[in-house]
């Protein structure tokens, strides 16, 4: 399987393929999700503040990365070089904030 780099590097070239190989993007953008939980739970366990703080009763899907990352990409344009997952970190920080 080819990939386009600026596709699956840059979080508008995503969105704007999504569609394309929608199978491939939302399994990417749930791999980052799940990747960036991961890291989530190590910040727990080592008593450090987690990251973002989605709620244990939702079951989050490649659909919900896709929309919420999409959402942020809408608001805050990323740079010429910004990365999938690090617009993906950013966003769900925004829409899951962790409770002060």
């Amino acid at each position: 399987m080819t990939t386009n780099t600026q596709t699956v590097l840059h979080p508008q070239g995503l969105l704007r393929g999504y569609g394309r190989n929608e199978f491939f993007d939302l399994l990417y953008l749930l791999g980052i999700t799940q990747g960036l939980e991961v890291a989530n739970d190590e910040l727990m366990e080592r008593k450090h503040p987690r990251m973002f703080c989605i709620p244990s009763r939702l079951a989050f899907t490649g659909e919900q990365s896709h929309e919420i990352l999409k959402r942020f990409v809408e608001r805050y344009p990323p740079k010429e070089k910004a990365l999938v997952p690090v617009a993906s970190l950013e966003a769900l920080k925004e829409a899951f904030p962790c409770g002060k």
